[in-house]
Formats: C-alpha cells, structure tokens, sequence
C-alpha cells in the first residue's frame, strides 16, 4: 500500500483527485446568495427530479412528522416545495448532497458522526442567526453544514487498514489541533485550501482566515461549530454552561431564551438525521429520566442533567464561568500568556478551591524550571519550592504527562517509590492531579493541583479536566 501524505499539500493533491469536486460543484450553486425562491415551484420541481436521491429524501421528508405535523401524504414534488418552502428545499438539497458524496454502505462511525456534527452545527448556526435577526439565515446554514468539510473528505479518503484510520476512528473526536501530529495539518487548513480551489463558500474564506468582525452574521457559524463540539464531548449541560455567557452577549438574548432555543436546535437535529441513519455521537439532550407510574424521581432527574461542575457553589460555579469566558476573549484578542496562567489558576484555586495550584513550564530537556505560576491557599510554603528535574526526579510523570499528554491522577500511580526527590515534602505528590500544558500543539510544562495530604474530590476533579481541556482548545493556535 502506497503511504498517505504527511503535509498539506498532498493531502490536498490526493482530496482533489477524488469524486469530491462533482459535490462541490453543486455547492456553488446552493452556497451562493442568490435564492431559489427565483423559480416558480414548478421550475423548482424539475431541477429536483433530475436528481433521484434528492428527490426520495425531498419526498421522505416531506411526509416526515418533523415536517408534516398533521402527516397529509405528499405525493409530488411540486406539493413538496409548496408545504415545505423554499429555504427549506434548499436545506435538504445541500443535505442530500452532502449525505450523497460521503455515506454509503461502508461508511464508518467516524464518518456518520462527522456527518451528524456537521448537521448539528448547522442547525445551531440557524437559530443563533435567528436569534440575532439576520437574513441570510439559509446561507449560514449551508455554511456551517460543509465548514469540516476537509476532516469529512481526508477520514472519506483513508483506507481501513492504514495507521492513521485506526487512530483517528480510535481517538475520535481529536480536539485542540491535535490532527496536526497525524497528518501534518489542521483540518481547518484542509477545508480552507479546498473552498479556495473549488471557488465556494466565500463566507467561510472570510471566517477561516479570521476576516471578519465580533458582531457579523457569519460568526454564527463559528461559535455554532464550538458549541456542537462541546455538546459532542461532554454533552447539553455542559455545553450551555461553556457559552452561555459569550452567546447571550452575542444573541443580546436572554439566557432563558438562548438556552431554550440551543435545545430545540439540537433536537430538530436529531429528528432530520435519523431520517438519514445517523445519530449525534451525544444524545444526552432527549434523553429522559425513568421515573416510576405513581411519582416522578426527582433524583434521577438531577443526575441526568447534571453538569460536569454542577456541585460548585453559586458564586464558585460563577467565577468558572468567568473565568472560561476571559479565556475564550483573551485568545480571540490580543493574548496574554501571563494572563492566560494565572486566569488557569484562579479558576483551580478559587473556584475549585485546590490547596495548591501551580503551573510549571519546563525547558526541552525537562530537567529545568523556567518558570512557575503558582497560588497557594495554605499557610505551608512546601509547594513553593516545586522545583525539580522531571527526568530524573519524577520520570512516570514525564511519561504520561509531558510525553503522553495525559491527565493524570497521582494517587493511581505509586509516584514516591519512583521518585527520586530528596524531599518527599517538596510537591503535594500523593493527593494531585497533573496536566499538560499544550500552546501551539506543543507541551510546554505542566499544570498541577493538589489538596496536601487531602482526597481530592470529584468536582475538583471535572474542574481541572474541563480547565485543562480548555486551554489545551484555546491555546491550540497562539503563536
């Protein structure tokens, strides 16, 4: 077997080569400006009938409840077009195709739940562009349907037995850039240079290549393909708690209202794709709590929507908002690493309320500190002195932390034995949880909490993953 490009470019000479191209001619045709609503319903019909795939799913949907609630037979697609209206026509047409260029018989998980994420941004793209009141609701729609469209087409193109099918199904999904250590690049970089050759998609050239302001309509797709990450990695509730804040400024909506409407855009989702086969890889927002015939179980009840940090106090739980959000604003701005720590560490201190927290950067050796940002809540001045030679000193957490980029939990490892530090006192070793620090795709350090010689609980636990999954995602492009 020939090996697969490392680079790019020749991933982009293998994409092009492909069946892609005849996909992205008719998506010139949908993702422009101009309306279908031009044509009568009948001239409508008739392109549509050239096609039998679009037809039978026009057709299918059309006689779907999601669509026809008082499920009158629609028989033509001349009726179609009149009950379903225009913009949504061309909804599905670009469904279709999309459906039709990458789902087949063979196709793998991987592939089927890029499809649904890539519904699932576009339906959120729509309402939050509804939210805000924009007209060209149905062109951020098709916008945000085919923005992956580079991560869609390389997993369309990789063979089954090759190493880097099995670790991209296997790590699936890949977040913060983490792409780039298998194939060379970002998928972003892939979609961006294939928008450019198939002269399409205007609007997501302005977005990819950050050329846009805070405040325009194609942002929705943006913030839109964050939050279908985020539902896709850690589900509903923690999704709305993440982007809340910066949505609600976005929307000038109410949180009632946005979260409302999040909701329902998720669902409308996971109606329309199972008429495809398809599910979102999460579907903790449908999901409902058992409950027995005579009472409802408020306890299970709570635990289903239960988010990752949701046994945080008021204002504990607040501040981790706070804190995501500077983080989201510093990296969209003007970054500030120095800031960027230290916004890391109130979150694990204040809010997770950690004993310690340090963030320690460590030379390419890692046998030397150079820097160290630290908040220490006890009146020891032990943790201060965290200052050692991983390579040496502690090697396990060289291995797993620096090297394997993982988190890591001390008190599942026997770290003291294999430590070689003359002070056992020098690092909160046994009760801790460790952390790369990744900017730029590149581990940099180590992020580091502990409690002394306290257990640590879960809550502290899910702060300091979503903390360090956070940054890990923000930092993944700072120069």
């Amino acid at each position: 077997m020939a090996s697969l490009p490392n680079n790019k470019n020749a991933w982009l000479r293998r994409l092009k080569k492909s069946s892609i191209p005849i996909f992205a001619k008719s998506i010139k045709k949908l993702s422009s400006q101009q309306s279908l609503s031009t044509f009568s319903a009948s001239g409508l019909a008739k392109i549509i009938l050239k096609d039998p795939g679009i037809t039978t799913s026009i057709l299918k949907l059309a006689n779907s409840v999601h669509y026809n609630p008082s499920v009158t037979s629609v028989r033509t697609i001349s009726r179609a077009v009149t009950l379903l209206g225009f913009d949504t026509i061309k909804e599905i047409m670009t469904s279709c195709l999309l459906i039709e260029t990458y789902l087949d018989e063979s196709a793998n998980n991987t592939l089927r739940y890029l499809l649904a994420k890539a519904f699932h941004t576009a339906y959120q793209a729509k309402e939050i562009a509804k939210l805000r009141g924009e007209n060209a609701i149905e062109e951020i729609f098709i916008n945000a349907l085919i923005l992956n469209i580079g991560e869609l087409s390389l997993v369309a193109s990789l063979p089954v037995d090759s190493g880097i099918y099995n670790k991209v199904t296997q790590f699936y999904p890949l977040n913060g850039g983490q792409e780039k250590d298998l194939i060379g690049c970002n998928y972003f970089e892939l979609s961006l240079d294939l928008f450019k050759s198939w002269g399409i998609a205007p609007m997501l050239n302005e977005l990819l290549n950050g050329n846009y302001v805070e405040s325009s309509a194609s942002r929705s797709v943006l913030v839109a393909n964050s939050f279908a990450q985020d539902y896709e990695l850690n589900g509903m509730e923690a999704a709305l708690n993440k982007h809340e804040k910066s949505l609600t400024a976005f929307t000038k909506k109410s949180s009632n209202e946005l979260r409302k409407q999040l909701c329902f855009a998720t669902k409308t989702t996971q109606a329309c794709i199972h008429e495809y086969g398809l599910t979102l890889k999460t579907d903790m927002a449908i999901k409902k709590p058992k409950t027995t015939r005579n009472k409802p179980s408020q306890e299970n009840i709570k635990t289903e929507y239960k988010s990752s940090f949701i046994e945080l106090s008021g204002p504990g739980r607040k501040l981790l908002l706070d804190v995501i959000f500077d983080l989201t604003r510093l990296t969209e701005y003007k970054f500030d690493f120095n800031i960027a720590m230290h916004l890391l560490l109130e979150g694990l201190s204040r809010s997770a309320q950690f004993v310690t927290s340090v963030i320690a950067l460590f030379d390419s050796t890692h046998t030397h500190l150079i820097a160290k940002y630290e908040i220490n809540n006890s009146s020891s001045d032990s943790a201060s002195r965290f200052d050692f030679d991983l390579v040496n000193d502690i090697p396990l957490i060289e291995k797993q932390v620096i090297i394997g980029k993982k988190y890591v939990e001390a008190s599942q490892y026997d770290l003291l034995d294999k430590s070689n530090l003359a002070d056992k006192q020098n690092c909160y070793l046994v009760k801790s949880l460790w952390a790369p620090l990744i900017i730029n795709n590149k581990v940099v350090g180590c992020i580091y909490a502990s409690n002394s010689t306290k257990d640590i609980n879960q809550s502290q636990k899910s702060v300091f993953k979503l903390l360090s999954n956070q940054s890990k995602s923000l930092f993944s492009n700072i120069s």
